[in-house]
């Protein structure tokens, strides 16, 4: 079976999992781990989050920590050229609905290279293989933003965020998947590596 027919079938068990334990929560809330994840938070340095849609998990939490240790907070956007970057928010402080559904920082935002990016997920191994929506978008800007800090002579942090019915075993990893350091569910903080 090829590797993309095969994630094509586990993006599908995923959603119908994740939306099923969405809907048996009712209103449980997901931990940070905040105690664990304090640190990574660095004074000045930038968090790059996510907005949540559908049933992901809803990252403020963490962005709440993250202001409290006086960080920036950042948030993707799909460029014209296709590429996704991350932004900090303009003067107007807005976020837009983009032409995907997604709301990504107004058009005065300003690029920023964010030391933490926060990752939205539709399943995870312990390895830290992730699969996402298929589009390539987190990996691309993932790989981007580890050679940035790399040449800043940091680490990029890059921290999963999900659900614990999001685990699977064993995901196809292929050359350009990037792995995680970190995933954060509600039960548990998974070291990767």
């Amino acid at each position: 079976m090829q590797i993309s027919i095969h994630k094509n079938a586990l993006r599908k068990e995923a959603r119908s999992r994740r939306k099923a334990f969405v809907a048996t929560q009712q209103g449980a809330a997901w931990s940070p781990h905040a105690e664990q994840f304090k640190q990574y938070l660095v004074r000045g340095a930038t968090l790059a989050s996510y907005r949540a849609t559908g049933h992901e998990v809803d990252p403020s939490p963490i962005e709440t920590l993250a202001r409290t240790a006086q960080m920036h907070i950042s948030y993707p956007r799909i460029d014209a050229d296709g590429l996704m970057r991350f932004y900090g928010l303009g003067p107007s402080q807005m976020l837009e609905t983009s032409d995907l559904g997604i709301e990504e920082p107004a058009s005065d935002a300003c690029a920023v290279e964010p030391a933490i990016i926060l990752v939205p997920l539709l399943a995870f191994d312990r390895s830290g293989t992730r699969l996402g929506q298929g589009g390539g978008h987190y990996d691309r800007a993932l790989a981007a933003a580890a050679v940035t800090m790399s040449k800043r002579g940091s680490p990029l942090l890059k921290v999963g965020i999900a659900w614990s019915v999001q685990e699977m075993a064993d995901l196809p990893r292929e050359p350009w998947d990037i792995a995680l350091d970190i995933i954060i569910t509600e039960r548990e903080w998974i070291m990767t590596s």
